[in-house]
Order: C-alpha cells, then structure tokens, then sequence
C-alpha cells in the first residue's frame, strides 16, 4: 500500500510539472513626445559641446561622455522591453 502512494505522489508531481506555464513579465516603457526627444537630445549635444539639433554623426565624432554612454544603454533597454511586449 505505501509503494502505491509514493507512485500516485510521484505521477501527480510529474504532470503538474508540464502544466505549468511561464510568462515573462514584461515592464512598461514610459512614452516620450516627439518635443521631450528633441529636447534631450539638444541638450546632449550642447553637453558635447555642439549646437542644438547636432546630427548623430557630429556626436559620434565627439569623444563619449559617461552620460552618452548611460543614454545608449538606456537606448538598448527600451529596446528590449519594446521585443518583450512583441
């Protein structure tokens, strides 16, 4: 009688295991105006010492500051919330 317990206990949890299903979870990306994008993105140019509305080749020709660095990482990670939600 014991055996059969353990192999009824041993069935249950092999088949729940398979039932279970994993979703990620995916975190919201805060959406910015087309205004609030320029806005930074004028202001990491005058940080790189080029005027408003520089072109992303200007800032590539300019040494990278730390902040830069920040901003392309935080670029990278919207990206990738943006893939999560497919």
């Amino acid at each position: 009688m014991y055996p059969m317990k353990i192999l009824a206990t041993m069935a249950f949890l092999l088949l729940t295991a398979c039932a279970v299903a994993v979703t990620p979870v995916c975190p919201q990306v805060v959406p910015y105006s087309i205004e609030e994008q320029n806005k930074a993105a004028d202001e990491l140019c005058k940080l790189a010492g080029l005027e408003p509305g520089c072109t992303e080749e200007q800032m590539s020709q300019r040494p990278q500051s730390t902040l830069g660095k920040f901003m392309k990482d935080y670029g990278v990670l919207r990206a990738q919330i943006r893939a999560c939600h497919g």
